[in-house]
Order: structure tokens, then sequence, then C-alpha cells
């Protein structure tokens, strides 16, 4: 039952039945969080919703076999489902903390697919209190133009610069510079 409304939620863009299905204060990871947790359901509309916006038809279909469910004896149950994510990538998709101030990935309407595996944990009562999304955002930028190939120039002189990002880093570690406010 829980597994119904939940899809249906995600698949409507219908929202209302998440005091059913969640914790007031779900936490909840993603690599679009950049590395943060996402606290409390407000803020995990919040990031719903910046998918929806950035790509309108964007569907969840789990994959058959790859669901997999833990039942603890005290009534904790786990799940871990892998499934493809679709659709056509038009808008900015909003990273952490999913408003206006946030950077944003903008779309090029490219058709997108995309592999995730999400980890769920539910209390006694039915409710998801914790959760987790694990994809290859890279892979999913490449796919929609928005990141060349990794054989391309572009992509390796993109890669190479990250050695500056971290002689810089390592720099500042080894030297006292000055830190402004």
């Amino acid at each position: 039952e829980w597994a119904k409304k939940y899809w249906w939620s995600w698949l409507m863009r219908d929202m209302s039945l998440n005091d059913e299905l969640y914790e007031p204060d779900l936490r909840y990871k993603d690599v679009s969080s950049l590395g943060r947790t996402i606290v409390g359901l407000d803020e995990f509309v919040k990031y719903n919703f910046a998918f929806f916006d950035a790509i309108p038809d964007w569907r969840y279909d789990p994959l058959p076999g790859q669901i997999y469910l833990d039942i603890a004896p005290e009534g904790e149950v786990r799940i871990v489902v892998r499934y493809m994510g679709s659709g056509h990538w038009d808008g900015p998709l909003r990273l952490y903390p999913y408003d206006e101030t946030a950077p944003a990935i903008h779309g090029t309407g490219a058709f997108i697919q995309c592999t995730a595996v999400d980890r769920y944990h539910f209390n006694a009562d039915r409710r998801m209190y914790e959760g987790e999304a694990l994809y290859d955002i890279l892979d999913a930028a490449q796919s929609a133009g928005i990141l060349p190939r990794d054989d391309s120039r572009a992509f390796r002189a993109l890669a190479k610069s990250t050695r500056l990002l971290g002689a810089w880093r390592g720099m500042r570690e080894r030297i006292p510079f000055p830190r402004g406010r």
C-alpha cells in the first residue's frame, strides 16, 4: 500500500500524502545535496520539485528483480531499489539548497536515462525516516550533452583543471595565508 502511494505521488507530482508516507523530520541524501543531508518534509519537497522543474516528464521505473527488502524484528523495514529515471532535461536542475540561490545545471532538452539506487528506512509506523539516492550525475550530464564526452579534449582539459585546485589547496595548507572574512 505504501509503495502505491509513494509511486503515485511521484508520478502525479502530488505531495498531499506526505504526512502518511514520511516522518516530519525525515533525513535524506542525494548526489545533488552535495554531501549535505536534507532534513524535514518541506526541504524534501523542495528537493523533489528541483527535479520535476528541470525534467517535467521525469519518471522512475523500478527494475525487475532489483528490489531488496529487510525487515527487522522490532518492525523497522529497509528497502533498496534500483530503478531507471528518464525524461527530457529541459530546465535548470537546482542543487542544494534547491531554491533560487542554488547553483544549477542547465538542461539541453535532451532525453536522458539514468540508473539509480535508493535506500529507504521505515519505522514501525511504516513512515520513511531516512533515505538516500545514489546515481552518476556525470553520466546523466554527459548523456544530456551538458558535459563533453570523456574522450574529448574539452573533458580532458576540464579534468586537468582540477589539478590546479588540488595544488592551490595543498599550498594553502602549507603556507599560512591570512584569511579574510
